[in-house]
């Protein structure tokens, strides 16, 4: 009798085991339907989903996975660790001279002077970093980097964006002026005809790419999507002429501070100061050796050179658009001579918003 109970002991609790698991299961998916239809509704496979720009913004940042992948590291590391917003914050400052002064040692050790007093009260100066009682070690700097890196992917997101709702109007305008011309067109020239057909086609080739780059952007299989453009939107930079683009405040400074991090997390790891860079600023900056830099000058060379390069490109682009554009007030497309302009002007507002995006990535007056 015992021999019998105990063979059938194992298959009792297999029985008991999956019973449990059975009733887990059909406790759990009634929310886990709810869920489902909820988000089958969401993403609108039936009907075009309209929105303004400001909540296509709101939608992004509450659904982009790489937006929400950014904004959980940029939030471990400044809210669980302090400090970090601490320095970086205290970095940002520090790189606000010109060029020159970000690659001069002992024009760098004067800026640095005074950020240590924005610290916790418990650093009061240079000199008492040793005594620190948490010192910040490799790691924590590291911190500081992870939380830079994740507000340039936040803002990668955001240009990625702006730079689509952008691209919408252009490629809307030129297909309803595309489509018109087909509906109302009186030529009876097959050649241009053809022409015409062919680049409505493209147009609409060039919206299906669009729209599938706005359903990555959302995480989501949208059946269309429109626009309404507001206030939101971020600046043309038509009204500009001839900015300071050595205002440093303002240009690629989000860039040179995660570089000078990752400069001064390096020296860390070498001199293995309390501090990050602590020896740096200590030993290194007391040399008046101009030869001495905290930074690679190829990568400010490089930033200068992609400002100015994307700077030009863009008011170049602009300027000859908006030169066509005045020859023909009231676009039509009736002829061969007047297609081929519209094809030239979209390819040039598709160059410009190519570069205004570049630029919005650079612009912290975008972003302030």
């Amino acid at each position: 009798m015992k021999r019998w109970l105990t063979s059938l002991l194992p298959l009792f609790l297999a029985a008991c085991a999956q019973q449990n698991v059975q009733n887990k299961i059909a406790e759990a998916s009634p929310t886990e339907a709810s869920k489902y239809e909820r988000e089958i509704d969401s993403q609108s496979p039936f009907e075009t989903l309209t929105m303004s720009w400001s909540e296509a913004i709101e939608l992004m940042e509450s659904r982009n996975p790489a937006f929400l992948s950014a904004r959980s590291r940029f939030t471990k590391a400044n809210q669980e660790k302090p400090v970090v917003a601490e320095i970086s914050g205290q970095v940002k400052e520090t790189i606000s001279g010109s060029v020159g002064q970000i690659i001069s040692p002992s024009a760098l050790l004067k800026s640095l002077q005074n950020p240590v007093e924005q610290l916790p009260k418990r650093i009061s100066s240079i000199g008492d970093i040793k005594n620190v009682p948490h010192q910040l070690e490799k790691h924590e700097w590291q911190e500081v980097s992870t939380s830079l890196e994740a507000e340039l992917a936040m803002r990668e997101e955001r240009v990625r964006l702006h730079h689509l709702l952008r691209k919408e109007q252009i490629i809307n305008a030129e297909l309803h002026l595309a489509e018109t011309a087909l509906k109302n067109q009186k030529s009876n020239d097959p050649k241009f005809l053809s022409a015409l057909e062919n680049w409505r086609n493209t147009l609409h080739e060039d919206r299906k790419t669009w729209l599938t780059q706005m359903r990555n952007v959302f995480d989501a299989e949208y059946h269309d999507l429109r626009f309404k453009p507001d206030r939101s939107g971020l600046t043309d930079y038509r009204g500009m002429v001839q900015p300071d683009l050595n205002d440093l405040n303002r240009w690629c400074h989000l860039q040179r501070t995660h570089h000078l991090v990752n400069a001064l997390s390096r020296q860390h790891s070498k001199n293995r100061s309390a501090l990050p860079g602590a020896t740096l600023i200590t030993q290194k900056f007391s040399s008046e050796n101009p030869t001495t830099k905290l930074t690679d000058p190829a990568i400010i060379r490089k930033q200068v050179r992609s400002l100015l390069n994307s700077w030009r490109e863009l008011k170049a682009a602009q300027q000859e658009a908006d030169t066509l554009e005045k020859t023909s007030p009231k676009p039509s497309l009736t002829s061969a001579p007047e297609l081929a302009q519209r094809q030239k002007i979209y390819k040039l507002r598709t160059t410009e918003i190519h570069h205004t995006g570049i630029l919005w990535s650079m612009d912290e007056d975008c972003w302030r």
